[in-house]
């Protein structure tokens, strides 16, 4: 493993996250995958809530949206989660912990089982409203308009939505191409949402057979696009993983 360089915007890592908060002395960083269609700009408040916790928190920057909207999105997971693993080497001198919502957690699987084959698994792994793998390629052969629907509920602006079309269908592509059914090494936290109707709160439980480690659920207010609206009650959920990780990492009590 590489040690975090002064300069990680000179290096092709900062293609595929947004690496402004990484210091050297982070005792975590927190990687975060996006919903389908969605960019890594969903995280921008994320940092100030999780402030002096001894750590970053490091959006991934995906082909086809945002910044890189020009790019067409990848559509099989293979290939995704192997440039992702191999972006995140100069991340790899303290703990991390992945994060993903709904097609961003099953990026996060895939990145981790990567991390886990190739370097090291992750610290831990969050999921949020996110599909079990029995029924990850039914969740990605849902069609885009059902999705777009739910994001139009959800306030998003329409016209935005619209030409994120081509992404999101890109994206449910890259979700039923997911084939990881080995188990990982690290604890999993599966998070569901009361009201969603797309990954039912009551499929969370099912993600326990991808782990070797411990599991745990929660259920939080809302409905698939909780995120959008409210993050506060995951942030405390995330919190509580990250504070033992910094206290390690400078040596305290565990």
């Amino acid at each position: 493993m590489r040690s975090v360089v002064l300069d990680l915007e000179t290096t092709a890592t900062s293609r595929w996250y947004a690496l402004r908060d990484v210091r050297p002395t982070d005792g975590w960083r927190l990687v975060c995958f996006p919903f389908a269609g969605g960019g890594g700009s969903v995280y921008r408040g994320w940092s100030g809530a999780l402030a002096g916790l001894g750590g970053a928190v490091v959006p991934a920057l995906l082909p086809g949206r945002e910044g890189r909207f020009r790019e067409p999105a990848l559509d099989r997971m293979d290939e995704l989660a192997g440039k992702l693993a191999d972006a995140l080497d100069p991340l790899l001198d303290c703990p991390l912990v992945l994060f993903g919502h709904s097609f961003g957690g099953a990026v996060a699987i895939a990145v981790a089982h990567e991390l886990q084959r190739t370097r090291i698994a992750p610290a831990h792994v969050v999921l949020s409203c996110t599909a079990p793998p029995a029924a990850t390629a039914r969740a990605g052969r849902r069609s885009a308009e059902a999705l777009l629907a739910e994001r139009r509920r959800a306030g998003l602006d329409p016209d935005l939505l619209e030409a994120m079309r081509p992404t999101l269908e890109a994206d449910l592509r890259c979700a039923a191409s997911s084939q990881r059914t080995n188990r990982l090494s690290c604890p999993i936290t599966a998070v569901g949402a009361r009201d969603d109707v797309i990954v039912p709160s009551s499929w969370t439980g099912r993600w326990s057979a991808m782990t070797e480690a411990t599991f745990e659920t929660a259920v939080v207010a809302g409905g698939h696009l909780y995120l959008v609206d409210d993050p506060r009650p995951v942030l405390d959920i995330i919190a509580a993983l990250l504070r033992p990780l910094a206290a390690r990492r400078r040596g305290g009590p565990r």
